[in-house]
């Protein structure tokens, strides 16, 4: 019995080492300019871009939706830490909030991130968010990654 294990084992361990070696490992590359493009085309919301983010970023996926309660702009993220969802819309901050994290949400306050007051938030199962609410525009970065890994994506907006 052991001998068809090893026999069944090596194969496989064979093909893991040659995936492995040619590379097939690293994730794919996500282009998230066509979203930034419908939206800031639509011209419902000013739209805000990460830049300058640190080292272990990257992008995972992005739609533009117009349809209601309004448009909306989402770009998933990778962070050192967890995952982040970028959410901007024309929304009201108030419906945002209760769309993305739900009616438990926790105001944990104000913080100031580059010159600009968010309101953090806490969510279940260890979701946090940070939300800016400017004129014409509702931004949320909402997932599992750090304080901190959060605090980077929202000063790196512009």
């Amino acid at each position: 019995m052991v001998w068809s294990l090893i026999v069944l084992l090596v194969p496989v361990a064979l093909v893991v080492g040659l995936f492995r070696l040619l590379g097939h490992e690293r994730p794919p590359v996500v282009d998230t300019a066509q979203s930034y493009q419908a939206a800031t085309v639509a011209g419902a919301f000013p739209v805000a871009s990460p830049s300058r983010l640190p080292k272990g970023w990257r992008p995972l996926g992005s739609s533009f939706s117009s349809d209601p309660p309004g448009p909306t702009l989402r770009v998933g993220l990778r962070a050192p830490s967890g995952a982040v969802q970028l959410v901007q819309s024309s929304q009201p901050a108030d419906a945002m909030v209760a769309t993305e994290l739900g009616q438990s949400a926790r105001d944990q306050g104000s913080v100031q991130i580059a010159g600009r007051a968010w309101r953090g938030y806490a969510a279940e199962h260890g979701v946090r968010a940070l939300v800016l609410t400017e004129t014409g525009r509702t931004i949320v970065l909402v997932g599992t990654a750090t304080d901190r890994d959060l605090r980077d994506l929202a000063g790196s907006l512009v």
